[in-house]
């Protein structure tokens, strides 16, 4: 989805009768189901839909508008972009799962004061008698507790009462941002900074890629010392296997393309066509080889390097 089809979405949420709904969730790791969501009440419904239109104000102007494009999710990306990440992406797909069942399922028991929340979740729905059918649902997520405790070790807040006399504010109170850090329409989550990694515990998830990802080039049977290899492999980025390009891992299974990748990339090919990987450097630039971030320039045969390859949408 591209930018002008976010301003378009969040555009229309703004300009039509939306639902809306608020959650505050917990993340507790432990449990087999790791979220807990709690849906949230409101004296007037009009304080909730005043806040959404007011987000989508800041959204609009001051995320959406500021953002060079959408680029597909690689553990690299600028912030100056907007990360795209479908949600039955294997990155984030069984705790997405998890994080959208919490929210289904959520219970409106009363708020514990005691308790700190992990963030909230504002859920957009377009209304069944709107006419325009092409109209999507919205979510915004925010990583940060909403509940904010006034009185500290440090300092004593007080409220100027009825009375006209100062007196002690007990109570904790909502702060609700002008911003999220990611968004989901339809089947994709858009991220604005790296909070979703957290949220979804996604360093986990890129170690069992990292580990599957080695596995799978040792599996093509085309390295010399596959021990040697892996140990290289094991002190790379977890976040530079999620790129890992299939074409590629086939090019390294063909000895004839062997030879030349390992040409370019000055790795020795020994007598059994296979790449006698001696240090770091050589290791890190095979797996970004494979990972697309080396590509041979057509018109100068030249070795480019990026940290990342942008794809915009």
């Amino acid at each position: 989805m591209s930018k002008a089809i976010l301003q378009e979405c969040l555009s229309e949420a703004k300009n039509n009768t939306y639902a809306w709904e608020l959650y505050f969730f917990k993340i507790d790791r432990r449990r087999s189901n790791q979220y807990e969501s709690y849906k949230i009440r409101f004296r007037y419904s009009s304080y909730l839909s005043n806040y959404a239109q007011q987000l989508l104000d800041c959204m609009l102007s001051f995320y959406i508008d500021k953002i060079d494009g959408v680029e597909e999710y690689n553990g690299f990306n600028t912030k100056v972009s907007c990360d795209k990440l479908l949600i039955n992406n294997d990155l984030i797909r069984d705790s997405w799962n998890s994080f959208e069942t919490s929210i289904a399922t959520s219970n409106d028991d009363r708020l514990n004061d005691k308790d700190r929340y992990n963030g909230y979740v504002l859920v957009g729905c377009p209304q069944e008698n709107d006419a325009n059918n092409n109209l999507k649902s919205v979510t915004f997520i925010k990583v940060a507790n909403p509940l904010i405790k006034l009185e500290t070790k440090k300092s004593l807040v007080f409220k100027n009462n009825d009375n006209n006399e100062l007196d002690t504010i007990t109570d904790d109170i909502c702060r609700l941002y002008f911003n999220a850090d990611s968004l989901v329409i339809n089947d994709s989550l858009y991220n604005f900074n790296h909070s979703f990694e957290k949220l979804f515990n996604i360093e986990q998830t890129l170690h069992n890629v990292k580990d599957s990802a080695i596995q799978k080039i040792i599996a093509t049977e085309s390295i010399s010392d596959n021990d040697c290899f892996a140990n290289y492999l094991q002190q790379s980025n977890s976040r530079t296997f999620i790129s890992m390009n299939e074409d590629r891992v086939k090019n390294i299974e063909d000895s004839t393309k062997r030879r030349y990748i390992g040409d370019m990339l000055g790795i020795e090919i020994n007598t059994e066509d296979k790449f006698v990987v001696s240090s770091l450097d050589e290791a890190t630039s095979l797996i970004k080889y494979l990972c697309y971030k080396i590509v041979k320039e057509a018109d100068t045969n030249n070795i480019l390097e990026a940290s990342s390859l942008i794809k915009r949408n």
